[in-house]
């Protein structure tokens, strides 16, 4: 089909250079969409002592998030399971030192992790998540 489409437009011998390149570019939308897809799970982020990991977290816009799932998971184990509150509130408790990730769950996957930042004083979450784009349609 691509062939038939590029021998109206070019000639038989510049459809073989294009063959490549446009496989290439399909294969980079492709990496690119499993990579957003796998938005629902945070980078790895290291306490480097034990702390309390509570917060909020809202959409996009500012709302509240109420029954988003999070997983506070350490290799491929999870440590902690829960849900937010009808405010959108969350409190995995004392959380000993160690590397971890966050999963949220919500729906199709509606919403990515949210983004973790780690300073002198301990990590912390982002109250806002973004949309996950495995869920956009772009209208061009």
């Amino acid at each position: 089909m691509v062939s038939e489409c590029l021998k109206n437009q070019v000639s038989t011998r510049g459809a073989r250079n294009l063959i490549p390149t446009i496989f290439f570019t399909c294969v980079t939308l492709l990496q690119a969409t499993f990579a957003a897809a796998g938005c629902t799970v945070s980078k790895e982020f290291r306490l480097k002592h034990a702390q309390v990991l509570a917060g909020s977290l809202q959409d996009p816009n500012g709302g509240s998030l109420p029954g988003v799932g999070l997983e506070l998971v350490s290799g491929r184990t999870v440590i902690r399971d829960l849900r937010t509150n009808s405010k959108g509130a969350y409190d995995f408790g004392e959380v000993p030192s160690g590397k971890y990730r966050l999963r949220i769950h919500y729906g199709d996957d509606t919403f990515c992790a949210p983004r973790v930042r780690c300073e002198k004083s301990g990590c912390t979450f982002d109250s806002k998540v973004r949309l996950n784009p495995k869920n956009s349609i772009t209208v061009y």
